[in-house]
């Protein structure tokens, strides 16, 4: 499989760190890889355009300000995806803090659940896919 993804890929080189996000913000995750004395990898991700998705930007005002530590619950079409919001990756790198959740053919979210470090709940229901949806921390309580 690897030959049929282009010669790059048969490049041997010492993989130092790698970064995970959606550097080009079209709803699939990218790779950033540093190599040793030598330049980085950019591996990038192209679904199929029919492909759903929904990514999740926090902004905490109790919590801290990525969201780090809170719980993103995602149900659609019968089924439940968890994401728990983190930065930490490998040696030397960050990934994007932002939840990304594949939905398949699912074009509604259900429900989409915000568990905060603080303690703070919040719901939402019917939310379209295919968006960077950005999440405000409420004080306190379930919305």
């Amino acid at each position: 499989m690897t030959a049929s993804l282009g010669s790059d890929l048969l490049r041997k080189e010492l993989g130092r760190a790698a970064a995970f996000g959606d550097l080009d913000n079209d709803g699939d995750l990218d790779v950033v890889i540093s190599n040793l004395d030598s330049t980085p990898w950019l591996l990038r991700c192209d679904s199929p355009k029919e492909a759903q998705w929904i990514t999740v930007r926090l902004i905490g005002t109790r919590s801290n300000r990525e969201g780090l530590g809170a719980r993103v619950i995602v149900r659609a079409g019968g089924l439940e995806q968890m994401q728990e919001v983190h930065q930490s990756g490998g040696f030397c790198s960050s990934n994007d803090p932002r939840a990304t959740f594949g939905l398949g053919a699912v074009a509604v979210v259900d429900e989409l659940e915000v568990r905060w470090p603080s303690g703070t709940v919040q719901k939402l229901t019917k939310v379209r896919s295919r968006q960077i949806l950005t999440i405000k921390e409420r004080d306190g309580g379930a919305n």
